[in-house]
């Protein structure tokens, strides 16, 4: 769940539609390519409720997406297992009932948990995750 095992960097060219090279950001996520795809292939924008993807084509014409939310799950033998990242903020839950809250603008190695320093925005995520 650490940027450092979740983070890479995305690069897209799409000629005729980006002006020059995008990198995404905020976030995406593989589950964003389907929908992306789609909506290029149509022209349409792709709606399917069951996928919890999003075009990215708002980026790749230079206009911002909207602020979400990205969910993120471990299924294998570890203690962490589920994360929520919320435009800077990242919350990662654990098994064991620990939580930890980070800066990603800030703190980008996760080293300070501000749990305790920004109770109100940790328990808002606390809800969602």
């Amino acid at each position: 769940m650490a940027e450092g095992g979740i983070r890479v960097p995305l690069a897209i060219y799409y000629p005729g539609v980006t002006k020059k090279v995008v990198f995404a950001k905020p976030q995406c996520r593989l589950l964003d390519f389907f929908p992306t795809f789609m909506e290029i292939a149509t022209g349409k924008k792709y709606k399917n409720k069951e996928l919890d993807g999003e075009s990215i084509m708002p980026l790749l014409k230079g206009k911002k997406m909207k602020e979400r939310n990205l969910y993120l799950f471990r299924a294998y033998n570890t203690d962490q297992y589920a994360a929520i990242i919320n435009g800077d903020w990242k919350l990662i839950k654990y098994h064991s009932g620990k939580y930890q809250l980070y800066n990603l603008r800030d703190d980008i190695s996760e080293t300070t948990d501000l749990q305790n320093v920004y109770p109100e925005r940790f328990e808002k995520m606390k809800k969602k995750i």
